[in-house]
């Protein structure tokens, strides 16, 4: 299985991706791919993920960094959208187009991709998330 994570990064990630690397067996995970429009802070993360991936929990789990959005979608299974929401405090309301644009790159790209957004990665909220990748990974609805 490959799982994309958009906002590759994020302070977020390391966290995101120890979390499915634990359940590596159960999601059955091949490749972790991270994009990011901002490449100096993907790169600075991955060197992070990379260590945590290889030497603290030595899974197997290929990690791979990605530009592109065609890459970094193409042939990913589930896409975990970590991209904000800024709330804008003068108008009043959340500004959700950074989440609507990658839903928009990835049915582009990838279609039969599952989208799934965590809204705050919360250590709560993103186990159900996980869970809910295993579930389709098994073909459980």
């Amino acid at each position: 299985m490959i799982i994309t994570i958009i906002g590759g990064g994020s302070t977020f990630t390391p966290g995101i991706v120890k979390s499915i690397a634990r359940r590596r067996e159960e999601l059955e995970v091949d490749e972790i791919r991270l994009f990011d429009l901002d490449r100096d802070r993907q790169e600075k993360v991955a060197v992070v993920v990379r260590w945590i991936l290889d030497e603290e929990l030595k899974c197997g789990i290929k990690l791979t960094t990605h530009y592109d959005e065609e890459s970094a979608y193409k042939d990913a299974d589930f896409v975990v959208i970590a991209a904000p929401t800024n709330y804008d405090s003068i108008k009043n309301f959340f500004d959700t187009s950074a989440v609507e644009n990658v839903i928009d790159s990835v049915m582009k790209y990838n279609p039969d991709a599952i989208m799934v957004r965590s809204a705050s990665l919360h250590e709560i909220e993103f186990p159900a998330s996980l869970e809910a990748i295993a579930r389709c990974g098994a073909g459980v609805n």
